[in-house]
């Protein structure tokens, strides 16, 4: 019974250990940050890689990965592990959604 009641600002002020508006102004000011660089640049691989996984029924981590750095530097640029782990790819997933992935056409399905 005895549960005190507080409003939103309250309990936002007791949980962050500021106001909203001194939240607001320490952002706007730059005194604080909105995302860590590790937070944006988790951002900005899921949204890099989110048409592989929609074009790939499970594909798992590690290999969106390798496909990830094969589009950012080339087959070359990928050390030794990560070369063998693309061209298995072609055996692990049907090789004509990984084509369509990386952005090759599928001809015959065009064709159709």
């Amino acid at each position: 019974m005895g549960r005190e009641l507080i409003t939103e600002n309250e309990y936002r002020k007791r949980r962050e250990g500021m106001t909203k508006g001194a939240k607001t102004k320490a952002l706007k000011s730059g005194a604080a940050k909105y995302r860590t660089p590790q937070a944006k640049a988790a951002v900005a691989y899921k949204a890099r890689t989110a048409d592989l996984v929609r074009a790939i029924r499970g594909l798992a981590p590690r290999d969106k990965r390798v496909m990830d750095a094969w589009r950012r530097k080339g087959f070359k640029a990928l050390s030794e592990p990560e070369q063998t782990r693309f061209m298995k790819l072609f055996d692990v997933y049907p090789a004509t959604e990984v084509r369509e992935a990386l952005g090759s056409p599928d001809l015959r399905r065009m064709a159709a």
